[in-house]
């Protein structure tokens, strides 16, 4: 598998310059294979992809677009006067713009209720893996 780092050349360089080397026909004699200071600046392990991290991304975002388009249907739909006049000095109230109000009220509310646990759920799905990374890490010291 390749392997990403900073690489040691020092090596190879006094060798070439004291004039011996490796024997390319042999590939036991290749001194990057047995070098034992391969990398000066060591590969970070190739990372797993984490499953559960990415659904969570994807169902944050989403409940971020919904909270988003909740909040903006709650707001630019117009809200309805629910006090329509006077009959007999009794205010008289449309039941139905009331009703209205109400949902657009409570689409605001939801709207907000999304948006917020959208916004925690993101930053919980990034926030998982580099916490696992760094535990990850502690575990392979310690078992060497």
């Amino acid at each position: 598998p390749p392997q990403f780092g900073v690489r040691s050349y020092l090596h190879r360089f006094y060798e070439d310059c004291a004039g011996y080397g490796h024997d390319p026909s042999n590939p036991h004699d290749n001194p990057y294979l047995t070098d034992d200071f391969r990398y000066l600046i060591n590969p970070k392990p190739k990372r797993s992809t984490y499953v559960f991290c990415k659904i969570a991304m994807v169902c944050g975002l989403s409940l971020l677009a919904f909270g988003v388009v909740a909040i903006l249907i709650g707001y630019l739909i117009p809200q309805r006067r629910e006090l329509v006049g006077y009959l007999g000095g009794v205010p008289v109230v449309d039941s139905s713009a009331s009703d209205l109000n109400d949902k657009l009220d409570a689409c605001k509310l939801t709207g907000l209720i999304l948006l917020s646990l959208g916004g925690m759920t993101v930053a919980i799905s990034l926030l998982v893996p580099s916490f696992l990374y760094g535990y990850m890490q502690k575990e392979m010291l310690l078992q060497e």
